[in-house]
Parts: structure tokens; sequence; C-alpha cells
């Protein structure tokens, strides 16, 4: 089963929009700065957990990037992680490497959206 990429936007502009009024655009760049580096950084882990036959690891790093994700608006993302932790979590492991490949493809794509991001005051 895979994340239907039509489904979800892959930046939710009003998720945004809510946490800029409550930061301030100001903060809210250095935080969108942050989760760029954060997206990175969980791919990183999740592959290694992967590679080392860590499921739960995987599934804990996707529930924690999944919510994060979602914050941001980064719908399409949190869809996969969201997948993924519950895949997981119901001890299904085969189709894991096609939900890694689809996490990889949608988190380049929410890195990169996230950065032309423009905020207003």
């Amino acid at each position: 089963m895979t994340v239907d990429e039509t489904s979800a936007p892959i930046i939710d502009e009003s998720a945004l929009n809510v946490l800029k009024d409550e930061v301030g655009a100001e903060t809210m760049a250095m935080l969108i700065d942050a989760f760029i580096d954060e997206i990175k950084n969980q791919q990183d882990l999740i592959m290694q957990a992967y590679h080392g036959g860590d499921y739960q690891t995987i599934e804990t790093r996707a529930h924690a990037l999944k919510s994060a994700a979602y914050s941001f608006g980064a719908s399409a993302l949190g869809a996969v992680c969201k997948q993924l932790e519950y895949t997981l979590r119901d001890g299904q492991f085969s189709g894991t490497e096609q939900l890694l490949e689809q996490l990889q493809t949608e988190a380049i794509t929410a890195r990169a959206q996230l950065s032309c991001i423009e905020l207003d005051d």
C-alpha cells in the first residue's frame, strides 16, 4: 500500500500561517530553517536504522517526523511517515523499502518547497 501523492499537498500553507501567527515571521523563518535541517537528520537516522534492521527506531523516528511535518504543513511527508509508522507498528515489514523510498522523495520535495517559502509580516 502506498500513499496517494495526489491526496496530500506538498506544503499546506494554511498550517504554516497558523504557526507564523503564533510566533511571528522572523521566528518562523528560523523554525523553518531548523525543520529543514531536522528533516535531513531524521532521514539519515531512519535509513541507518533500516540498514541495521532496527524497525522500532524507524517507527519512532517516523512518528517524530510525522508530527513535525504536519506542524509545518508538510502534509505529503507527514502522510508517508504516518503510513510507515502504522505499518511497522502492525508488524508488517514487507513494503518498508517502498515506503522509505517514498519518504526520501517526499523529504527532498518538502525541504525544497520549505526553503522557497516567503513569509510576509
